[in-house]
């Protein structure tokens, strides 16, 4: 069963919101262009729950005309993410013996409270800045849903 809250909609969302930060990069000539690959996992979606990590991978989003690998990095960061429960940069520099044959050396991806977001196409630290950025507006957006949840009548989600 996937989040209730966080789910494709929201992913969207979220994506959405947080691609002007891209513009303000590129005005402030910290990035050279906008074209990425952005993954978002259901956080619900497990290793200790029996899952794989295709089953988890929610959204996935382009902007621009990022290169044909960018999706594959993205989602090869989110899987280092997924099953270390650590940014990627972090799991390259810190765990390096955790790396499996055909995985991205590249760091990129946010984990923010549990919530894995994955980044692809500029310079790992801004895949990173950018997958937290997502990631928190996320957490934010799922944040709003409970609130308003626990403002009605329902008792169960879905009712």
């Amino acid at each position: 069963m996937s989040s209730y809250l966080l789910n494709m909609a929201s992913a969207q969302q979220a994506v959405e919101m947080s691609m002007p930060t891209l513009n303000i990069w590129l005005q402030s000539k910290l990035i050279e262009h906008t074209n990425i690959s952005v993954v978002v996992l259901d956080p619900t979606i497990t290793q200790k729950g029996g899952y794989e990590f295709q089953e988890s991978v929610l959204f996935t989003a382009e902007n621009g005309s990022p290169k044909p690998k960018y999706k594959r990095v993205a989602l090869s960061k989110a899987e280092i993410s997924w099953e270390t429960g650590l940014p990627s940069h972090i799991a390259q520099q810190v765990y390096p013996h955790l790396f499996r044959l055909g995985q991205t050396k590249w760091g990129g991806s946010a984990v923010y409270f549990g919530i894995v977001v994955s980044c692809s196409g500029l310079s790992w630290q801004w895949d990173w800045a950018f997958s937290g950025i997502v990631a928190a507006n996320l957490h934010a957006l799922c944040i709003g849903g409970m609130r308003a949840m626990l403002e009605s009548e329902a008792a169960f989600f879905g009712e």
